[in-house]
């Protein structure tokens, strides 16, 4: 081979060899250059799924907080129903005395209904409870206006003043909150 042929041969291996390092250098820049966007698309995916993450626990947080008012207030509703209930049992009682000196066997039969809504009063007020709802504590306590309500005031000189004799209307709350005042009659 002669010299020139090698000149030839080596000027173009060493042509092909800078191809190579441009290749190289190019492949090098476009790696660099989708490494930062990969990088910044990672980033921006983080920030989203985090964000995405916040508002589903928002969101979260609001449904349960609005079915929790949403159960309150249905739970609520029932309290005119046992306030109801309460009186029927009131008026039976009263009407089970009455009849048991005159007919016994109609005293009977009204002493069994009243069984049965003892038992509805007892249910209504175990789905009370369920729900964080309680009855407001009254004959005996001391007369709180954040708790009761005073629809009548009477005398009686074996009570100290203040203390309530008598619930006229339960009294209902959920987590200290009042959802119904309790009507009470009161010692003056």
């Amino acid at each position: 081979m002669s010299h020139l042929a090698i000149l030839k041969a080596l000027t173009e291996l060493a042509r092909r060899l800078e191809d190579v390092e441009q290749n190289t250098a190019d492949t090098e820049k476009q790696i660099k250059r989708l490494s930062k966007e990969q990088y910044k698309a990672n980033a921006l995916t983080e920030a989203q799924s985090s964000q995405t993450q916040e508002a589903l626990e928002a969101l979260k947080k609001t449904n349960l907080a609005e079915i929790q008012r949403a159960r309150i207030e249905v739970a609520s509703r029932l309290l005119p129903v046992l306030d109801s209930i309460e009186s029927g049992i009131r008026s039976g009682v009263n009407q089970v005395k009455v009849l048991h000196a005159t007919t016994p066997e109609a005293a009977q039969i009204l002493s069994a209904w009243l069984e049965g809504q003892y038992l509805l009063r007892k249910r209504l007020l175990q789905i009370l409870e369920v729900e964080g709802i309680e009855r407001i504590p009254t004959v005996g306590q001391a007369f709180d206006p954040k708790l009761h309500c005073a629809v009548k005031a009477v005398q009686d000189s074996n009570h100290i003043t203040g203390v309530i004799l008598a619930e006229e209307r339960g009294g209902y709350r959920h987590n200290g909150t009042v959802l119904r005042y309790a009507d009470v009659i009161v010692n003056k």
